[in-house]
């Protein structure tokens, strides 16, 4: 598997111990058409990756990893409005930021759990 971050690993760690279903670094593409983001704000291109694709009591969230960068140029913009697009495709979105990952893997995958 590929990983941009030892919180990553950390986390893909922990989802293995709990022997979960997960697809790490998950790549798609969604149409634009109905989307609930006009095409004019130019943030997002129809391709689309998530942290963590994770399948648990027969549902499915993503977990998404936040380092620095999210907080940085339009990313923060480009992240609300790609977990809105999923969100309507019923597939719900859960932020963690890395340095907790990172120290608390274990209770964050437990928080994680917790909500499905």
């Amino acid at each position: 598997m590929y990983f941009r971050s030892q919180a990553e690993i950390k986390i893909a760690e922990e989802l293995d111990k709990q022997q979960l279903l997960f697809f790490a670094n998950a790549r798609g593409r969604f149409g634009s058409q109905g989307s609930p983001v006009s095409e004019a704000s130019g943030l997002l291109t129809g391709r689309v990756e998530v942290d963590f694709l994770v399948f648990h009591k027969r549902k499915c969230v993503i977990l998404e990893v936040d380092g620095q960068h999210h907080n940085e140029g339009s990313q923060t913009s480009r992240d609300y409005l790609r977990d809105r697009i999923l969100l309507r495709e019923g597939i719900p979105t859960v932020r963690f930021a890395a340095r907790e990952c990172f120290e608390r893997a274990s209770d964050v995958v437990t928080e994680f759990l917790n909500i499905f």
